[in-house]
Formats: structure tokens, C-alpha cells, sequence
């Protein structure tokens, strides 16, 4: 496998609409992660002569991001307001410096802010899947 820079990990937001929608990148970003995960049921009956079965059955993403800014950022403003409202958005998380990325509409489950007086703001967040989540290799 070829080595990668985790630079080019970053998550964008989808402005609501159009058709290609567009994707802005979040600001300030500088850790980011993606997890997939597969939950499955135990199907095991006597015909599995003795080992056990299972049967995909749920696949979950989770995004986590966190950053630092210092200037009003409107991707970040509607990744809070989103949080607070309860509501679902359109989010690509580019994966290499070809462009590759995951896309899908995703909850923020977690938002954090902190910051002291005499620095910039910090953030992180956490976001999990709404639905399918495809992957684009470029």
C-alpha cells in the first residue's frame, strides 16, 4: 500500500441541495477518522456441523473530527445547528490526495466546543451514518 498523508483526510459539508450537490470543507480541521463497523446475528442450527453462523445484518460509519479555529466558520455553524435541531445533513469525507472519498447523510452525535480567552476555539465532533454510506475511489 502505497503511504498516505493524513493532510488529506478532511471532512466536507454539503450545502443542501443542487444537483451535483456542492461540498465545502470544514475549517481548522486537524484529526479525522472514519469507522465502519458490521453487526451480525447468530444463525447457527445443527446443519453448521458444529461452527458457528452468521448473517451480516447492520453496517454502521462513524466520522470523528476535531480542529481548532479562530474566525466564524458557516461549515461549523451548521454542523452545531444541526446538533441542536436534531436534523441530518450531507457530509464527504475525502480519504487521499486523488480525491477518493465516503459520502452519505450522517447525524452529528457529539459536538464539543472549549476555548480559553487567550486562544482560538477548539472543536471536535462525532458523526454517525443516516442511511447508506458509499465509497468513491478516484
Amino acid at each position: 500500500m502505497a503511504k498516505q498523508s493524513g493532510v488529506n483526510v478532511l471532512l466536507q459539508v454539503g450545502q443542501g441541495g443542487g444537483s451535483p450537490e456542492t461540498f465545502t470543507t470544514l475549517q481548522g480541521q486537524q484529526d479525522g477518522s472514519l469507522s465502519l463497523d458490521l453487526t451480525t446475528a447468530d444463525i447457527t442450527d445443527k446443519s453448521n456441523a458444529g461452527w458457528g453462523g452468521t448473517l451480516s445484518v447492520l453496517s454502521n460509519a462513524t466520522v470523528n473530527i476535531s480542529g481548532v479555529t479562530d474566525v466564524a466558520d458557516t461549515q461549523l455553524d451548521a454542523m452545531r445547528t444541526s446538533s441542536m435541531n436534531r436534523t441530518t445533513g450531507n457530509y464527504r469525507l475525502l480519504v487521499d490526495a486523488n480525491g477518493s472519498y465516503y459520502e452519505g447523510t450522517f447525524n452529528v452525535t457529539a459536538f464539543s466546543e472549549n476555548g480559553t480567552h487567550t486562544g482560538a476555539v477548539e472543536y471536535s465532533l462525532t458523526l454517525q451514518n443516516d442511511g447508506i454510506v458509499v465509497f468513491n475511489k478516484l
